[in-house]
C-alpha cells in the first residue's frame, strides 16, 4: 500500500530488486541443503532461481553438484561445462568436472580437463595432486612433474614419501 501512489518506473526498480534478493537467498538455501545432503531439497531452490541471476556460473556449478550427487553424471557434466564457459578461473569448476569425467570412466577426458585448468589456475595444489594422483594411478611417467609441483605448493610427508619412491 505505501507505493500505492508510486510512479510504475520506481514499483519496477523495487519488485526488480526484491527479486535478486530473493535469488540470493534460493542460493544460499541450496547450499546450505548441499551442506546437509539434502540435494532434492538443494533442487527445488536452484530451480527457483531466476533468469536474471547475476552468477549464473555459480548456479550452473550447483547444478552440477546435485546432480552429480544424485548420480547423474551426465547431467552434471553439462552444468558445470555452462560454468566454465562462463568463468574458467574457478578450480572448483575444473576440479568437479574433471572428478565427473572420472565417474563416467572417461579418464582422458579427466586428464584433459585437468590439463586444460592449468592455463586459467597456475598455482593450484588440487589441480596438480589430483593431476598428479590420476596420471599415477594411470602408471603414466608424467604423474612425478605435477607431484613435484602440487608438494611445492603445500607439502606433506606422504607426498615427499610419494615423490622419493617414483624418483628411485
Amino acid at each position: 500500500k505505501a507505493l500505492e501512489n508510486a510512479p510504475e518506473e520506481l514499483k519496477e526498480i523495487i519488485r526488480e530488486e526484491i527479486s535478486q534478493v530473493e535469488d540470493y537467498s534460493f542460493i544460499d538455501s541450496a547450499i546450505t541443503y548441499i551442506n546437509y545432503g539434502k540435494n532434492e531439497k538443494a533442487l527445488e531452490f536452484l530451480e527457483k532461481v531466476k533468469e536474471t541471476y547475476p552468477n549464473k556460473d555459480l548456479l550452473y556449478f550447483l547444478k552440477g553438484q546435485v546432480y552429480r550427487a544424485l548420480g547423474q553424471n551426465q547431467k552434471a557434466l553439462e552444468f558445470y561445462k555452462e560454468a566454465l564457459k562462463i568463468n574458467k578461473e574457478k578450480e572448483d569448476y575444473h576440479n568437479a568436472l574433471a572428478i565427473t569425467y572420472i565417474n563416467l570412466n572417461q579418464i582422458e577426458e579427466a586428464v584433459e580437463t585437468y590439463k586444460k585448468s592449468l592455463f586459467y589456475i597456475k598455482d593450484s595444489y588440487t589441480i596438480f595432486y589430483n593431476l598428479g594422483m590420476l596420471l599415477y594411478n594411470l602408471k603414466d611417467k608424467n604423474a612425478l612433474e605435477y607431484l613435484k609441483k602440487a608438494y611445492s605448493l603445500q607439502g606433506s610427508q606422504e607426498l615427499y614419501s610419494l615423490i622419493e619412491s617414483l624418483e628411485n
